[in-house]
């Protein structure tokens, strides 16, 4: 796997500058991978594909059509993403949808989103939770965000703890002057796109509800980091990195991902654990549908052994949308099983 940008886990810059962005992520994750190649000549001759959760929805998109234009004898061969931060408009409206019909706010408040943020009529199309519709629209947007993001839900999985919450129920850690590393931009753009900003510019955000001090001090041992051959980098591992200056400069990979399916030379993988807030699954589908290619089949369920797995739809051009049934932002983590014949499905041509 490849820590990146630099300043991101054990990567670092020898100028020590962290300012970075979208673009500026993708060429360097380019030369990374040509770099990789070079020194090992031996796997150039084989399938190559790239993979990324959460905001690799942003990385993989740009890193594969960098590696398409110009693929000096890489075989590209596919992408998966999960849980992939793809669109974040749709991702945030339908987040409204989601919260509702998992019980989050009652009908009361249901219906004051939908008389004054749908035009009319309750669908994805009509519906507007993000685009300040009116004053009345804004104040139940604000309600239904704030039972998502600040009651204590763990929003990288609606049905686990939300472990180590401490004294702050936003999990803040003060920083510098200004939060700027990719985790406070990312949720900075999961909260516009429920009409909110972050109050509270200042402070660095961790990732809610995640206890991660066993994790952390492991890979900070000393013996753990002369394993891994990191042992010369300057930085401490961190979840989220403390030097990185991230910019963020797509809120759609509509069309880079567009532009990937329709080479048609690649197999394209978008899941999501179904129980995720941060990059839901129903906004992930819709921004597939909004791609424009035809089901190949219906949705229907796939299967781990004898038990429901979640679901998968079939498009032309090898595009592939699958539900992992109970995983959050994480799959591998939360099922493990399930991940492992999802991903082998997927590279070796089997059907789910």
């Amino acid at each position: 796997f490849l820590e990146a940008p630099a300043g991101v886990g054990f990567s670092y810059d020898l100028s020590g500058d962290y300012h970075t962005n979208d673009d500026v992520t993708a060429y360097d994750n380019y030369w990374a991978v040509q770099h990789f190649f070079a020194k090992f000549p031996n796997l150039r001759d084989h399938d190559f594909y790239i993979t990324g959760e959460s905001y690799g929805g942003v990385y993989v998109p740009l890193l594969a059509y960098r590696v398409l234009q110009d693929p000096r004898g890489i075989r590209l061969k596919g992408i998966a993403i999960g849980n992939g931060f793809l669109d974040a408009r749709i991702l945030g409206n339908a987040l409204v949808f989601f919260g509702y019909y998992h019980g989050l706010y009652g009908l009361s408040l249901w219906t004051r989103l939908t008389e004054n943020c749908c035009n009319g009529s309750v669908s994805q199309h009509s519906c507007n939770f993000q685009g300040h519709v009116s004053d009345k629209c804004n104040e139940a947007v604000e309600e239904a965000s704030y039972v998502i993001r600040d009651e204590g839900l763990n929003i990288y999985n609606l049905y686990d703890r939300c472990e180590d919450r401490g004294n702050s129920s936003r999990h803040l850690r003060r920083q510098g002057p200004r939060g700027t590393t990719r985790m406070d931009r990312s949720r900075e753009l999961m909260l516009k796109s429920l009409n909110r900003t972050l109050t509270t510019p200042n402070l660095r955000l961790e990732p809610p509800c995640v206890d991660e001090e066993t994790v952390i001090r492991y890979f900070n041992r000393e013996d753990v980091k002369v394993a891994l051959h990191v042992d010369k980098s300057p930085l401490r591992w961190s979840t989220c990195s403390d030097v990185l200056k991230y910019e963020s400069q797509y809120e759609t990979m509509r069309p880079v991902v567009k532009e990937l399916v329709d080479s048609g030379t690649l197999k394209t993988l978008i899941y999501n654990g179904d129980v995720d807030m941060a990059c839901n699954f129903l906004g992930d589908e819709w921004f597939v549908n909004t791609l424009g290619y035809a089901p190949t089949s219906t949705y229907k369920p796939w299967k781990h052994g004898k038990q429901v797995a979640g679901f998968f739809q079939t498009y032309e051009r090898n595009l592939t949308f699958v539900t992992i049934k109970g995983s959050g932002h994480m799959v591998p983590q939360d099922k493990p099983a399930h991940a492992l014949q999802m991903i082998s499905n997927f590279l070796f041509g089997t059907p789910f």
